[in-house]
């Protein structure tokens, strides 16, 4: 029984850390598209 107990720890635990996983990357993403929106803004400044 005590094995079952660990083993669901353990399982939650795995899955806590891949939602912090996703989410990281999400933010990353959406981090890169508005760097990219911001420089295309700048380019489209510079070239009038």
């Amino acid at each position: 029984m005590k094995w079952d107990e660990e083993n669901k720890k353990l399982k939650k635990l795995k899955k806590d850390q891949r939602k912090q996983g996703l989410k990281k990357k999400q933010r990353k993403k959406r981090v890169k598209s508005q760097r990219n929106k911001r420089s295309e803004k700048f380019k489209r400044d510079i070239k009038r």
